[in-house]
């Protein structure tokens, strides 16, 4: 247990600052987002104070006009007056009545204006995932470039020469860059989205009216916070393994070039299984397990339990099948990394 978290400090230690960049990236856009927000919500709080400012109805009644920015009983009295018919009189006084139902509608839907960004803002429980969601699909990202280019790396420089001579077996090198390519950056980039939340939500409070922010963070409540993120992190690490597997199979097998070792060889792999079989087994399962699945799948449930037993009760069978498929992987990319790690 030792030598496995010390080879988790060792990771930490030589990629720190490739775990916070696309944290960092993510909140950079959430940041511009409020910002342009704000302004969006400042210049058409202008527009609407101008419009209001400006309504104004003209009604002409036999040749003569009149005027008014909110009708009421004198001006349908002087209407009517000015009629020399009685029933043209009553005619163009049931016309005034209807504009001033009309305007009557109209500021209804101004002063309702100033509701609509927040209503179209209300964050709701999906919209509350999806902003976590946003911060684990960028880490699981880098998190794959992590371990398609860890092994490689250490071969190519050499370094892992100097590793050899530490008491730390293979096994144990390729487990704890596995578990902290999705541990680690997942990790990292809950916590990021949290104190990001945070900051967003303070700012918020500054630049926004009471109103918006109360619906804004209405959906914001420790279970998709806190609950939902942990679980999607922790069935990560059994869920995602034939994936992450092979990417550090091929990290450790690639002699130069390891994105296409992995790219080119499942391309290939795909296109003769639909010629000579007309299936997709081999992608549709790699596809499966992917750590974006997990993230697209859970917006199509309603609660943590549901999600957990969607993939360890109802596809049982494609976990047990993923776990020994990593095992294989993971086992063969120890076995590279002692007996084949010259490039």
């Amino acid at each position: 247990m030792n030598q496995f978290l010390y080879g988790i400090k060792r990771e930490y230690w030589e990629y720190k600052r490739l775990l916070v960049i696309m944290p960092m990236i993510v909140t950079g856009i959430f940041c511009l987002m409020a910002i342009v927000a704000t302004f969006s919500h400042h210049v058409e709080d202008s527009f609407l104070s101008e419009m209001d400012d400006s309504i104004k109805i003209d009604i002409s009644v036999d040749g003569q006009e009149l005027s008014v920015d909110e009708p009421n009983s004198e001006s349908v009295s002087k209407l009517g007056d000015a009629s020399p018919d009685g029933q043209n009189g009553e005619r163009e006084e049931s016309q005034l009545l209807n504009g001033e139902s009309q305007l009557s509608n109209t500021e209804s839907q101004l002063n309702a204006e100033s509701d609509v960004k927040s209503e179209a803002g209300e964050q709701s429980e999906d919209e509350t995932f999806w902003y976590v969601g946003a911060y684990l699909a960028a880490a699981w990202l880098a998190a794959l470039f992590y371990s398609l280019s860890s092994l490689y790396n250490d071969r190519r420089d050499k370094s892992i020469l100097y590793w050899k001579t530490m008491p730390v077996s293979d096994v144990t090198t390729v487990l704890s860059k596995y578990c902290f390519a999705i541990l680690g950056f997942g990790g990292v980039a809950i916590a990021v989205a949290w104190v990001s939340g945070v900051v967003l939500m303070t700012y918020a409070n500054i630049a926004l009216p009471a109103d918006m922010v109360a619906r804004d963070s209405a959906g914001m409540n420790f279970s998709m916070m806190v609950i939902w993120p942990t679980a999607v992190l922790l069935l990560a690490l059994v869920w995602c393994a034939p994936v992450f597997a092979l990417v550090l199979f091929v990290s450790a097998r690639a002699k130069k070039m390891p994105f296409l070792m992995l790219v080119v060889p499942i391309i290939v792999v795909r296109i003769i299984e639909r010629i000579l079989f007309s299936t997709d087994y081999v992608f549709g399962f790699l596809n499966a397990h992917s750590p974006f699945t997990l993230l697209e799948t859970y917006a199509q449930v309603d609660t943590v339990g549901q999600y957990l037993h969607t993939f360890l009760i109802d596809s049982f069978g494609s976990l047990l099948l993923g776990l020994v498929v990593a095992a294989i992987l993971i086992y063969s990319a120890a076995w590279h990394r002692q007996h084949r790690f010259e490039l």
